[in-house]
């Protein structure tokens, strides 16, 4: 069916209801919800929840790709998550003894897992944030208007966006200096992340730990609303908590590294 054969069956915001009495001369506006209503009334198509179901077939190539794309965007985002989830916990080791650290670290160069994980890792980063410069304003102009809407608009999911452009940013130029410095400088021992940490790469690891929680808790939120999550409040509460407490985490990490930086 086109939007022709539908347009007389669907008046649009201003249009009169057939029958309908105009005030003072006036055209009587329909809501949203009036309009939703009668698209589905005059579609043929089945609807899900209250929403019309378009078959796939119907659907342009474009929406479908583009479809496509958010889902490895969402995956790519979830599993860099994750990996980060594990990453604090290997470093979290070294709260209970640098021996302790030390052993996690030599069991994973043993069995080559921290070499089999690193491509994977670089392809998943590289993969992710192709598709997300996707939505990223190009030109000053575009910037321009959307700093300009997000002001006008001031709704925490524009706000949201905004943190991961300028967070995400960030962890692409820290993240290949922290990459290159670990990758070079094997194995991975306590006394030497203490060093660094000790040293100038302690005023790297920090912005990088603001900015990586940031962009993870806005990602996570983004992605939980754009699927479906809508308990927007819960969301909220929920990565607030989780924020403080890995925050918390991190820090206590870089106090300990930096002790042990100290007494080497």
């Amino acid at each position: 069916m086109t939007w022709e054969e539908t347009s007389g069956s669907a008046p649009g915001y201003g249009e009169q209801a057939e029958g309908a009495s105009i005030p003072g001369g006036r055209r009587p506006q329909r809501t949203p919800e009036e309009i939703r209503s009668a698209l589905l009334a005059a579609s043929p198509g089945k609807t899900t929840g209250g929403r019309a179901a378009l078959p796939s077939s119907s659907l342009p190539q474009g929406s479908r790709t583009s479809g496509v794309l958010e889902l490895i965007l969402a995956i790519t985002g979830v599993g860099l998550s994750a990996f980060m989830a594990m990453h604090m916990g290997l470093l979290s080791s070294v709260l209970l003894g640098a021996g302790i650290m030390d052993t996690l670290a030599s069991f994973l160069e043993r069995y080559y897992l921290l070499q089999a994980v690193a491509p994977l890792l670089i392809l998943a980063i590289v993969v992710h944030v192709i598709l997300a410069l996707r939505k990223v304003p190009g030109s000053f102009h575009q910037q321009r208007l959307l700093l300009g809407v997000g002001r006008a608009m001031r709704h925490f999911d524009t706000f949201a966006w905004g943190v991961q452009l300028v967070s995400a940013v960030v962890i692409v130029a820290l993240v290949s200096v922290h990459l290159w410095v670990l990758l070079t400088d094997l194995p991975i021992e306590a006394a030497k992340s203490g060093a660094r940490v000790q040293g100038i790469y302690l005023w790297l690891y920090i912005p990088l730990l603001l900015a990586v929680e940031s962009h993870i808790s806005a990602g996570v939120y983004r992605i939980a609303v754009k699927w479906g999550i809508n308990r927007r409040s819960l969301l909220h509460a929920l990565l607030t908590l989780w924020t403080v407490l890995v925050l918390a985490l991190g820090a206590a990490i870089l106090v300990v590294f930096y002790r042990l930086g100290g007494s080497a």
